[in-house]
């Protein structure tokens, strides 16, 4: 969270605000002192509305730069990458149950890595953003896809 001076802003005007009202409380109900004080609060809003547009601004520029900087991608290859390492370490679960309940030994191994790194050289996204706001992996679905055949493959012998 970045720091912001808009609280300092508005702690000194109301300071200023109680300092003018303690020296001359006999100019409070004045209706020129009021339509001054006014003055003073639409000053302050519009400083402060300055101030929330410029972070807007900032805030959206370094979201931008972020975004086109690669760190995304780079995050989203990273955890495609540990998904595809889960999906071997559940194929080994699987098939040491295969093992200990069937005796049916699965003498094959699911490369989903090495398939996550090939379809990823061909240029797969990693991710889609669709019109209702969720999200999905082409580059998931077709590893996914491609492993459970083969997992369906190898059951179907057992």
């Amino acid at each position: 969270m970045r720091p912001s001076s808009q609280q300092d802003t508005i702690n000194e005007f109301c300071e200023s605000y109680n300092r003018f009202a303690t020296e001359f409380p006999e100019l409070r109900g004045n209706p020129s002192t009021r339509e001054e004080l006014l003055n003073r609060v639409d000053i302050l809003s519009h400083n402060l509305w300055q101030v929330i547009m410029q972070r807007k601004s900032e805030s959206m520029a370094e979201r931008e730069r972020l975004m086109e900087g690669g760190w995304v991608h780079l995050e989203m290859n990273n955890l495609c990458t540990y998904t595809c390492y889960l999906i071997e370490n559940e194929f080994l679960r699987l098939s040491a149950v295969t093992a200990m309940v069937t005796g049916y030994v699965i003498n094959e191994d699911v490369d989903a890595v090495g398939l996550f790194n090939r379809l990823s050289e061909r240029n797969i996204t990693h991710l889609e953003h669709s019109a209702d706001g969720n999200c999905n992996s082409p580059l998931l679905d077709q590893v996914s896809s491609q492993v459970i055949n083969q997992v369906d493959a190898y059951l179907s012998e057992a």
